[in-house]
This record gives C-alpha cells, sequence and structure tokens, in this order.
C-alpha cells in the first residue's frame, strides 16, 4: 500500500513536469510564430529583412537593436510602415525579450531556434500537453491510479502525434493548393491538442488512411 502511494506521488509530480514544460513551450513557440508570420509579411513587401535584425537582450535586460531602433532605420529608407506593422514589429520584438530574459525564462533557447524547428516544438509540445492531459481525465473520470497510466510513454507519444500533425498541415494543402500557402499555427497547435487527447485513435486513423493509399501501388 505505502509503495502504491509513493508512485502516485512520483507519477503525480512527473505529470505536472510534462504539463508545465510542455505547455510553456507550446504558448512561447505560439507567440513568437504568430509574431514572425505579421513580421514576414512586412518583410515581403518593403523587401526588408526585420526579424534577424533584432537583437536578444542582455543581461540588464536592454537590447542593442530593438523594435523602436529598426522602424527609424526603415522609415529613414522612405519605406511605408503602417501603425500595424509597428506594433507587429514591437510585439515580436517584446516576444523575443520576454522568453529570453535572463533570470526569468527558463525557455531561453526557443528565441535562438530555427523557425521550421520552432514549428516542430511547438507542435510535439501541443500534442504532448494533449496526452497529458488525457492521463489526468482517465484518473478523474474513470478513477484510475495515476501509477498505472504510462506517465513517460504516453507523453512522449502526444509529441510525436503533434509533430504528425504539424506534418499533415503541410501536406494537405500542397495537395489542394498551388503556390505558396500560410499555415495557420493557432489551429494547428489546437488540433494537436486534441490529437493528443486522443492520441490511439487518431493514430489509428492515419494508419488506415495510409495503409489505404499504398494498397492500389502495392498491387
Amino acid at each position: 500500500m505505502k509503495t502504491i502511494k509513493i508512485m502516485n506521488v512520483i507519477s503525480t509530480i512527473i505529470l505536472i513536469i510534462w504539463i508545465l514544460v510542455s505547455g510553456y513551450l507550446c504558448i512561447g513557440s505560439l507567440v513568437l510564430i504568430e509574431s514572425m508570420e505579421k513580421v514576414k509579411l512586412i518583410e515581403n513587401r518593403i523587401e526588408e529583412n526585420i526579424t534577424n535584425q533584432i537583437s536578444i537582450a542582455n543581461k540588464e535586460g536592454h537590447s542593442f537593436n530593438d523594435a523602436e531602433t529598426i522602424i527609424s532605420r526603415i522609415k529613414k529608407k522612405n519605406k511605408e510602415l503602417s501603425f500595424e506593422d509597428e506594433q507587429a514589429i514591437r510585439n515580436l520584438e517584446y516576444g523575443i525579450w520576454y522568453y529570453s530574459f535572463t533570470g526569468y525564462s527558463y525557455i531561453t533557447f526557443i528565441t535562438i531556434l530555427p523557425y521550421f524547428a520552432l514549428l516542430f516544438l511547438g507542435a510535439g509540445a501541443s500534442g504532448c500537453l494533449g496526452s497529458t492531459a488525457r492521463i489526468i481525465y482517465d484518473h478523474v473520470k474513470e478513477s484510475k491510479q495515476i501509477s498505472s497510466a504510462k506517465f513517460l510513454s504516453q507523453p512522449a507519444f502526444g509529441f510525436f502525434i503533434g509533430i504528425m500533425v504539424l506534418a499533415i498541415s503541410f501536406v494537405i494543402p500542397t495537395i489542394f493548393v498551388k503556390g505558396e500557402s500560410t499555415l495557420n499555427f493557432t489551429s494547428t497547435i489546437l488540433i494537436g491538442f486534441f490529437a493528443g487527447i486522443f492520441s490511439d485513435h487518431f493514430f489509428a486513423g492515419i494508419k488506415n488512411l495510409i495503409s489505404n493509399l499504398i494498397k492500389p501501388v502495392n498491387s
């Protein structure tokens, strides 16, 4: 009995860590990616690299190349920036400052990750968060012992489910749409979360879909 209680405590602590880490990574990735997407539209219009100009804040919290400096520099080149454009640049700079603040943020590395790696991390974290939520649901609704749950493998599986959702979100538009298509990362995050909750059903559905696509080729 005592061993079961200890295992329940350990598994609960592990689940809390999963929730905190995956939730923080998921939200942080979403904030940065959504800000980058808005700034990308500005970059394409004025033909100016903005994202790479924004520098990470130093130990005192000051940035040597902040949003106001970049906005001023762009205006001196007689390039037009609307109020919304300026706000988008400021929001990106604030997001990078917030998640790279020394002694406060514990996920500073996401501010220096390449864009595509950030996509994978955010999508995977959403699936991981969904799988963790499913463990908690099973514990509350079906009165299952947390120690009996797959509290290590299931969230890890959810991470790969989230990446699978991201891959599908890239593949499907290329089938139906020619040319460039913008990824709605907020929707991808939400779908990844729900896919993580129903990871078994989602994986089985994808497995059947791929099997049906491959069968005609092999036959």
